[in-house]
């Protein structure tokens, strides 16, 4: 335990202080930070009062400036002549000049530095289609009731069986947890295997394995790098309390894709599973990659020995990202230890599978956990001190049979 202890710290402490840590330490505080900034910042502008010129060139449409201005509080309508409303767009005082034109049939021309706005624009059209109706009415001497019943609109009815937000809320948790072990796995599942393949390499492994056993050596590798992700990954808190202090964060109001999102209403079990599959997905494939890099001793053979394990990761996450989780893949591929940290975690997140389904899974991992240890201890104990080509099956049936 005392060897353990030591090798771990050593490369949990080579890991965590090393460039890549610090600058993946830095690249998450910005991001944390930067994420609740850009949502305050959004937040702020929807507020944002917009001032809308109308220059009235029409002497037989003629808007209501008081009806325009009661649509939306966040839309102010002004009427200005046509030079002093370019004047004021030239300097910013106004967002948009409307130009209402016609005498028979009424026209609209916007000005704009880039682009109209499409909200103040409709609140424009409808009144002068409003009064354009009514002159017609008139002229062609047609009720009321006739034209209403002319103008009727479809009826449409809706009926959902889902609560949207709780649905966004649950798609958001599956999209954070999904895409942090794709990103952890991938990027740290490498540096392990292309580690234990460099140590192999330069013949620092023939001094390590004279003083410690292999296996040590792989475990306290592979939890080493657990834990430095782990402690890295805390930046992400401590940009979220610098948030806090600045007062950006708002835990009940982050927006997450153009929707709302409340993470602070979330039951805590499902951030708990959410730690265990992380842990528990991130030793399967971790150990994956520690015998893929002891079975080579090249860059190019670590890379075609790693892209099945590579694969099976993309897998499941695609297939959460794309929603696929459901029908006859997401009910097998819920019992694949090498699938379930992302379809098992998905499918309880949005209520398709409940703590049956959960309890199974996660002692099936800690059980392949097990025989995955079991297949790694040998393959990479022999593994380390193959120094020919890439190994081949025969190889590796060797290695397996001790």
């Amino acid at each position: 335990m005392r060897k353990f202890g030591l090798v771990f710290w050593f490369h949990f402490k080579e890991s965590i202080t090393g460039k890549k840590a610090l600058i993946s330490g830095l690249v998450l505080f910005v991001i944390s930070l930067g994420f609740f900034g850009a949502t305050h910042w959004f937040s702020q502008q929807e507020g944002e009062q917009y001032l809308m010129a109308v220059v009235q060139d029409s002497g037989a449409f003629v808007v209501d400036l008081n009806t325009l201005n009661s649509v939306s509080p966040d839309i102010g309508f002004e009427a200005l002549g046509l030079e002093e409303a370019r004047q004021s767009l030239e300097s910013g005082e106004v967002d948009t000049v409307f130009v209402i034109e016609g005498e028979e049939i009424p026209t609209l021309k916007t000005l704009s530095e880039r682009g109209s706005h499409s909200t103040a624009e409709f609140i424009v059209t409808q009144e002068l289609s409003h009064q354009y109706l009514a002159r017609v009415m008139e002229q062609e001497d047609i009720s009321p009731e006739l034209l209403q019943s002319l103008l009727s609109p479809v009826a449409v009815t809706h009926e959902t069986f889902e609560n949207m937000e709780e649905f966004f809320l649950n798609f958001a948790i599956s999209w954070v947890v999904g895409m942090a072990l794709y990103m952890v796995v991938a990027t740290s599942g490498t540096m392990i295997g292309t580690s234990v393949m460099n140590e192999k390499a330069s013949r620092v492994m023939e001094v390590m394995i004279s003083k410690v056993r292999p296996t040590t050596i792989m475990y306290a590798k592979i939890l080493s790098n657990l834990a430095s992700v782990m402690v890295t990954s805390l930046m992400l808190y401590v940009g979220y309390l610098a948030a806090s202090v600045l007062g950006w964060a708002d835990m009940e109001q982050l927006a997450f894709f153009g929707g709302a999102v409340d993470f602070a209403s979330v039951d805590p079990m499902i951030w708990v599973l959410a730690v265990a599959y992380f842990i528990l997905g991130y030793l399967v494939y971790g150990m994956f990659f520690a015998m893929a890099g002891a079975l080579c001793t090249k860059v190019e053979d670590y890379q075609s020995v790693a892209a099945p394990i590579t694969i099976s990761l993309m897998i499941p996450f695609f297939a959460m990202m794309w929603g696929l989780t459901d029908g006859i893949f997401g009910s097998i591929a819920t019992y694949i230890p090498l699938f379930s940290p992302f379809i098992t975690f998905s499918r309880f997140a949005d209520g398709t599978a409940g703590y049956t389904e959960v309890g199974i899974t996660l002692v099936l991992l800690l059980i392949s956990i097990l025989l995955i240890g079991k297949l790694a201890t040998k393959i990479y104990t022999g593994g380390v001190m193959h120094y020919s080509e890439k190994a081949s099956f025969k190889d590796i049936r060797k290695l397996l049979k001790g």
